[in-house]
């Protein structure tokens, strides 16, 4: 199975990638403006992002719920999980596709490998 993980904005798209299921990231805030040069795959924007998280219920609650929904999508394609010519795409967004959904698929990634899951991610604002 191919697992991808993909971040995008919607601001810099006409059409969006396909997904197998997709989170908006905008329940987010943006990070300060110091960091506004580094992009999600550092650690220290990383960082912010999760300081939101764990800090505010609501925020919390989003994020368990983005995590149990992977975990049910994957959970779901059963037996086809070993199948290599199963495609699972996840698809996370937000205005830029620069901090926020960017941060979110890293935290994911990360813990997605934690659990044995292989995967490839994505970042197509990125490069």
């Amino acid at each position: 199975m191919a697992i991808t993980l993909i971040t995008y904005g919607l601001s810099k798209r006409k059409t969006y990638p396909e997904s197998t299921v997709k989170f908006d990231c905008q329940v987010l805030d943006n990070p300060p403006s110091v960091l506004w040069k580094l992009d999600g795959r550092s650690p220290d924007l990383r960082s912010s992002i999760v300081s939101q998280i764990v800090t505010s219920t609501k925020k919390q609650k989003w994020f368990e719920y983005t995590y149990k929904q992977i975990e049910k999508t994957l959970f779901s394609f059963g037996e086809a999980v070993n199948d290599a010519t199963t495609n699972i795409v996840i698809a996370f967004y937000c205005q830029g596709g620069r901090h926020r959904s960017a941060s979110v698929a890293e935290i994911i990634s990360q813990m997605l490998n934690n659990n044995g899951y292989q995967h490839k991610i994505k970042h197509y604002e990125l490069g």
